[in-house]
Order: structure tokens, then sequence, then C-alpha cells
């Protein structure tokens, strides 16, 4: 049984290469019918070109003739794929073109996104300038008020220690009037002196505001990484000056109208610190021919020099008949009251001396 299955298989495959061979037999013979076919065609259009041609030539016989070069019949299969790939380039281009334009389109968008960008921060810069001057405006208001407050503390102390010396007085005393001119500026040599306890001390405060403002400007490079600096110099006449440098900003006005901002190095204040145990002279000792301070004034003009007196709450007795005094002596006086356990200070914002 299983010899009888193998020859029917065998059979069966022959019978298969059989019908194979058959038909490409068939295919080669159609192939060659086709290009015989062709042949003919490409030679009968020849021949038609060439009668043209020599019929061309017999008619017009005073032109040279010439020998026309064969026509060369292209391939249809051939010129379907050249056109193929025309209408294919065509269309990448097609393509590239639309990108080229998308891009160029997000390009602009882009462009236009950040030029607003610009024109907020910008308006956002302004508006933040404006706000920082208006801040500066009511800082500068604050500024006042707290000086105003402390001239009306300063001036209810003084009336207090008034009242204290009077209430301590049993018996009434008798004030001598001393005829005083009105109170004027003091635009000229100024002599400073303490008042504290009934004793005068001399302030070399000239001297050491001097070497300040020669020193300040050696001390700047501090300020490179700090906002304030403070500095000491001396002692000289048992006195220390202390002062302190400060780096601010100031908004300003460009000339194109624009807000900006710049940054200077200021004094922001000075204070006079005593030192040891000089505590100086009483009204009593200045006044005698061998007192330091007679000696002093021996050396200044009585028509140039106004001789400012700081005066604690405590000496306000003793300040009298020094003014008393001096007056006799020639020499304008002008009053520093200052609170009690307060140093000699001054700042740039400061207040001139007035004189009687």
């Amino acid at each position: 049984m299983r010899r009888r299955t193998n020859i029917t298989e065998a059979i069966g495959t022959d019978a298969f290469l059989d019908i194979v061979a058959n038909l490409v037999g068939i295919l080669l013979i159609l192939i060659m019918v086709i290009g015989v076919r062709m042949d003919d065609a490409s030679q009968n259009v020849q021949n038609k070109t060439a009668k043209k041609v020599t019929k061309v030539s017999k008619q017009t016989p005073s032109a040279a003739p010439q020998q026309l070069p064969p026509v060369i019949i292209p391939n249809s299969d051939e010129a379907r794929l050249e056109l193929t790939r025309l209408q294919s380039s065509i269309r990448d281009a097609d393509r590239e073109k639309t990108e080229l334009a998308r891009l160029t389109q997000l390009q602009k968008l882009d462009r236009d996104n950040l030029m607003l960008a610009v024109t907020r921060a910008n308006h956002v810069l302004e508006q933040r300038h404006v706000a920082l001057d208006e801040s500066q405006r009511q800082q500068l208001a604050t500024d006042l008020r707290v000086k105003q407050a402390q001239e009306e503390y300063q001036s209810v102390i003084e009336q207090l220690e008034v009242a204290k010396l009077t209430e301590e007085n049993q018996q009434p005393e008798v004030l001598q009037h001393v005829a005083t001119p009105l109170a004027k500026t003091v635009f000229v040599r100024e002599e400073h002196f303490r008042l504290k306890n009934g004793r005068l001390l001399y302030v070399p405060l000239n001297e050491m505001t001097n070497q300040l403002r020669r020193e300040a400007p050696k001390k700047i490079w501090k300020l490179d990484r700090a906002r304030q600096t403070t500095e000491t110099i001396g002692p000289r006449e048992g006195f220390q000056l202390r002062y302190t440098l400060r780096r601010n900003r100031i908004p300003f006005r460009t000339e194109s109208g624009m807000s900006a901002v710049r940054e200077v190095v200021e004094l922001d204040r000075f204070v006079m610190v005593p030192l040891g145990n000089a505590s100086g002279e009483t009204v009593e000792e200045v006044f005698e021919e061998t007192s330091t301070f007679r000696s002093r004034l021996s050396g200044w003009s009585s028509r140039d020099t106004i001789i400012t007196v700081w005066v604690y709450p405590d000496s306000f007795k003793e300040f009298r008949e020094l003014k008393s005094g001096l007056y006799e002596m020639g020499f304008l006086t002008a009053a520093r009251p200052i609170p009690k356990n307060q140093l000699i200070s001054g700042s740039p914002n400061g207040t001139r001396s007035a004189a009687q």
C-alpha cells in the first residue's frame, strides 16, 4: 500500500512540472513576438521620417543639405517612470515649501512673544521704580516726623529739668538780664565745649571732623561687600570720634525720562565718645586768668568765633553764668541742649548752631 502511494505522488509531481514548463515556453514565445513587433514599428517610423526629410530637402534646393540626427523613440515605461519621478520631486518641493512657511510663521510668533515679554518687563520695571520713588518719599516723611518728635522730646526734657531745678531752690533767685541780639545761624568759626555736671570741657570737634573728611575716602573699599562700615579717629583731647559710612541707592530720572538708580557712599553719622576721667573746669574756674578755658580764648577772635556749648539738663544754671561771662568778653554763645546720657553726635542732615 505504501509503494502505490509513492508512485501516485511521483506521477502527480511530473504532471505539474510539465505544465510549468509549457507555461514558461509560451511566455518566452510571447516575449519574442513583442520584441519583433517593436523592432518593425521602430523601423517604419525611421523610414517615414527619412522620407519627410528627403521631401523637404527637394522643396528647398537653395538650402545646404543637412543630415538630421536619427529620431529616437523613448520607451513608454521609462517615460512613465521619469514622469513619476518628476511628480514626486514636485510633491517633495511643495512639502518643503509648506514646512518652510510653517517654520517662518512659528519664528514670527516667537519674535512677537519675545517683544511682548520685553515690553511687559519694561513696564513692570518702570512701575517698580515709581514704587521705589514713592517709598523714598514716605521714608523721608517718616524721618521728618521722627526728627520733630525728637525735638519735642528734648524740649519736654529741658522743661522738666528747669522745673526740677526751680522746685529744689528754696530761696527765690534773682536773674540778671543780659542784653543779647536775636539768634542768628552760625556760619563763622565755631568752637565746641561740653557742659556737664557743672563742668566745662573742650571738644575737639573741628579737628576730628577735618580728619574725618581726609580719611573717609580711603575707607570706601570696605563697602564693596558690606552695606556700611564703622571707623574711629583719635583719641584726642579726651575724645574719640566714631563714624559710620553707608552705601545708599538713590533713584533719579535719566535724560530720556526713564527711572534709574545709582549707588553713592554717604556719611551716616558720627559720635564723640569721651575717654578717661577728663571732666573739665567749673564755671568759677574757667574765668580765672590761669584757666585752660581763658588760655584757649586768648587765641581766638571774638569777631569771627562762636562758642557752642553742648548743655546737659543738669547744667542749665551754669550755662547762664557762662553765657553772661562770655558776653562781657565779647563772644557770642550758641546753646546745644542734649538729653541725659546722650553723646555729642552729628550727621549730614543736622542743623547749624544759632548764636546769641
